[in-house]
């Protein structure tokens, strides 16, 4: 061992000792020798001694542990021999074996060996270093030869632990990832599942980049990353909602949870564990039809609308859809039925849509659809029309027959830059209008903007006067035509506008119908026509045996408390309910046919009164009639402005009145403004009638001095 020693550099106490290139010298002292091949004697690591052809001179104890005593007489390039391999994948003859550059006086790598001895192998870490006689040359090396094994099965079994977690991370969560918390703060990716790749395109590459972390979320999201992020640091665990977002700019809803890993001596946090779920379904389709929601819908749109950048010479078409009668539908045959609907025609529109169109269902009773790339408008019309054809069909629903109408409207852009959703609102502009320009489509047009803009200001205004009770009631009178007699009022609403003064029902009863408001307007003239009523009862002879009749619309027949609210009214005023009479048009009545005579057979038997009111309009007046416990019936004016003529109206109107005796019912004819007129409708039998030949609408006062006095023929 002292010859050994004396081949060794006085500062090589290992096979780890930092290399300068050593010069071979005699120790000063024996005593230093011996310690020094004492050291060498106990060290762990293998050390051996090769002259300048790579033949083994001397090895300490650990060195014949490690490697064999018959690998020590065995040139290094032939250890292959002797069941050595390289891990590298390397033959063992190289001449870029550490020890044949260290031979060559080069900075030698090192060399991961493994050994088979049986069956156990050892792995083996081997360094070498040049030994330089004082003249400079190489005169051998010296090899150092450290025992691995136990630190790379730790290692491997570290990495299988890894894998096996990442593994069991991919089978219980749609997307994994691991993050390191570098000094500065930053984030940087360490892995991330196949998931990320397969939803968004972006590679452990792409995402390792500076800026690639963000780049996987919609820039919307950015800020609530950060915050997630930043609480995760903090040590909390922490959940978001996200978006993936994808080199083409589709987009996935994410639910994400994290948790800090912290260092055991520090408690700051140094990686980031993170686990989501995809919730894409569940936020961007609509449960009830299984179709895109609004959001998904203006989700593809925006990436339809950035694809035309790269195709200016096409643009895309939306399809709005306003389904009329759902609100029918719930109340006749209950909500049940109602979503039986909704997925009957979400069916329809699937299945009538080329492949690459969108059908959304985007809220209550309204659809949209989106052809992405057109290069003429007709397209979009006639694809309009086919769907407008095909959602009308007759359907049966709980047994009934129902023909179902629709609102349809089309808005085309082909500005990259627009926003999706006053895409979709300009269709439904257009869908909105389509019923008043008798149309079955209607394109958007801007003007159409400033109209609907209009509309809103009426119907906030509107919405003020119902809570204020802005609405006064006019009454004109209904006369006996044999007698010129008065016998009744008809209660006509106005509305007292704050800016605009009266108004007119025109001017308001078609969006107080469109908005449900005509309910709370119809009751507030139904309790003021009551309330004036019974003050006359109380004060003047002849209101003993005058009625009142009020106006009900489909909406208020649709109420399912219109009987209590009829019942509360005329006992709040002690009325009795034969001078109630209401007055129904035949349109309201086909809105629902079965709950109207429902309602009508209720309000007879506690002795209202009942009119048809604009008879003669309708398409099924007769029907009706036999149908409906009615008390009278109401001759449309159209029919008596040209009775003077006595020509088809004329025959009209009488064939009008034989049926009304043949069911006695009373009849009354609207819209008398001549002599002529009131002589003709005399002559024809006529029982009633009401018209500015005998009197305007008037304030309640002026009703009653008119009630006062008396008709001069």
């Amino acid at each position: 061992m002292a010859a050994f020693c004396r081949l060794l550099p006085r500062r090589a106490l290992g096979a780890a000792a930092c290399y300068r290139p050593p010069v071979l010298t005699t120790p000063r002292t024996s005593s230093r020798e011996e310690l020094l091949a004492a050291l060498v004697e106990q060290a762990s690591d293998g050390l051996l001694a090769v002259d300048a052809e790579g033949h083994c001179q001397l090895a300490n104890p650990a060195a014949r542990r490690l490697l064999g005593a018959d690998v020590l007489a065995t040139p290094p390039h032939r250890w292959g021999e002797h069941g050595f391999v390289r891990l590298d994948g390397v033959d063992l003859v190289s001449a870029d074996l550490p020890l044949a550059q260290a031979l060559e006086g080069r900075e030698p790598d090192e060399l991961i060996l493994r050994r088979i001895a049986g069956e156990r192998h050892f792995d083996l870490r081997m360094r070498a270093r040049p030994l330089l006689s004082e003249e400079g040359g190489v005169e051998g090396a010296l090899l150092g030869v450290r025992d691995i094994t136990d630190q790379r099965r730790k290692v491997e079994q570290l990495t299988r632990e890894a894998q096996r977690y990442r593994t069991l991370t991919e089978l219980v969560s749609d997307y994994a990832y691991e993050l390191e918390v570098q000094p500065s703060g930053q984030l940087r990716p360490l892995w991330i599942t196949d998931a990320f790749v397969t939803a968004t395109g972006f590679t452990m590459d792409d995402v390792s980049q500076e800026g690639g972390l963000a780049a996987l979320f919609h820039p919307a999201d950015h800020h609530a990353l950060a915050q997630h992020f930043a609480a995760v640091q903090r040590g909390e665990e922490h959940a978001a909602e996200l978006r993936l977002q994808s080199r083409h700019a589709e987009v996935r809803w994410i639910q994400a949870r994290a948790r800090p890993v912290a260092d055991p001596e520090t408690g700051a946090t140094t990686r980031i564990l993170g686990a989501a779920r995809d919730v894409t379904d569940e936020r961007l389709l609509d449960p009830l039809t299984g179709l895109p929601n609004l959001p998904a819908f203006l989700d593809r749109v925006t990436v339809a609308l950035r694809r035309l950048a790269r195709h200016q010479e096409l643009q895309l078409a939306v399809l709005h859809f306003g389904l009329e009668r759902l609100h029918e539908v719930n109340e006749s045959y209950g909500f049940l039925a109602g979503d039986h609907l909704l997925r009957e025609v979400a069916g329809r529109l699937q299945s009538s849509l080329e492949p690459g169109d969108t059908v959304a269902h985007v809220r209550g009773d309204e659809f949209a659809v989106l052809l992405a790339e057109i290069e003429h408008p007709s397209e979009a019309l006639k694809t309009a029309s086919r769907l407008l054809d095909t959602l009308t069909r007759p359907w049966t629903l709980a047994g009934h027959r129902l023909d179902p109408r629709a609102r349809l409207g089309v808005a085309f852009s082909s500005d990259s830059t627009a926003p999706a959703i006053e895409i979709l609102r300009s269709a439904q502009t257009a869908g909105s209008r389509s019923g008043d320009l008798g149309a079955r489509v209607a394109v958007y047009d801007p003007a159409m903007q400033a109209e609907a803009a209009a509309r809103l200001d009426r119907e906030a205004d509107l919405r003020a006067s119902v809570e204020r009770e802005e609405f006064p009631v006019l009454l004109q009178p209904v006369v006996d035509l044999a007698g010129l007699e008065v016998v009744g009022f008809e209660a006509l609403a106005r509305w007292q506008h704050p800016r605009e003064g009266l108004l007119g029902a025109n001017d308001f009863i078609p969006v107080a119908e469109e908005t449900g408001l005509i309910v709370q307007i119809g009751e507030q003239v139904l309790r003021q026509s009551c309330a004036t009523l019974a003050k006359w009862r109380a004060s003047h002879e002849r209101a003993e045996h005058v009625s009142v009749a009020v106006n009900v619309s489909a909406r208020q027949l649709a109420d399912l408390d219109l009987v209590g609210k009829i019942e509360a009214a005329l006992s709040d005023h002690q009325l009795p309910p034969d001078r109630l009479r209401l007055e129904i048009t035949e349109s309201s009545l086909m809105e629902d046919p079965d709950g109207a005579e429902l309602t009508f057979q209720r309000l007879r038997q506690r002795g209202v009164k009942l009119s048809l009111d604009d008879f003669g309009t309708g398409h099924s007046s007769l029907s009706y009639v036999r149908r409906f416990p009615i008390d009278a019936l109401k001759v449309d004016r159209s029919f008596v402005s040209e009775l003077a003529t006595e020509g088809a109206d004329a025959g009209i109107v009488e064939t009008i009145l034989a049926l009304a005796r043949h069911l006695g019912l009373t009849v009354v004819a609207e819209g008398v403004e001549t002599r002529e007129q009131l002589t003709f409708l005399r002559r024809l039998g006529c029982d009633q009638g009401q018209g500015y030949y005998f009197a305007k609408p008037m304030p309640a006062k002026e009703a009653l001095y008119f009630l006062s006095g008396e008709i001069e023929e």
